[in-house]
C-alpha cells in the first residue's frame, strides 16, 4: 500500500511491483485455465486480462472514496434535520 508521503521512486517501485504480480497472476491463472503455455501463445489475451486489472485497480479505490462520502452525508442528516427544526423555531418566536 503507498500514501502520499512516499517519495517518486518508493511510488514507482511499488507501481513496478503491483504490475509484477499482475502479470504473473493473469499468465498464472491463463494457463490454470487454459493449459501450460497458453498464455505465452496469446499475448493478447494476457494484455486484456491487464487491462482489466488496471481498470479494476484504479476504479476500486474511487469507490471506495465515495462510499465513504456516502456514509459521512449519511451521518449529517440527522443533525442538519435538527438544526432546520431548530432555525424553524427561531424564526417562528421572533
Amino acid at each position: 500500500m503507498f500514501d502520499l508521503t512516499m517519495s517518486n521512486n518508493a511510488l514507482m517501485d511499488h507501481a513496478e511491483a503491483v504490475a509484477v504480480e499482475a502479470l504473473c497472476r493473469a499468465r498464472g491463472y491463463l494457463d490454470r485455465r487454459h493449459g501450460a503455455g497458453w498464455a505465452d501463445a496469446h499475448p493478447e489475451e494476457v494484455a486484456a486480462f491487464m487491462t482489466v486489472f488496471a481498470s479494476h485497480l484504479h476504479t476500486v479505490p474511487l469507490l471506495r472514496q465515495l462510499a465513504c462520502v456516502e456514509l459521512s452525508l449519511g451521518q449529517l442528516t440527522k443533525p442538519v434535520a435538527d438544526l432546520a427544526d431548530r432555525l424553524e423555531t427561531l424564526a417562528d418566536s421572533l
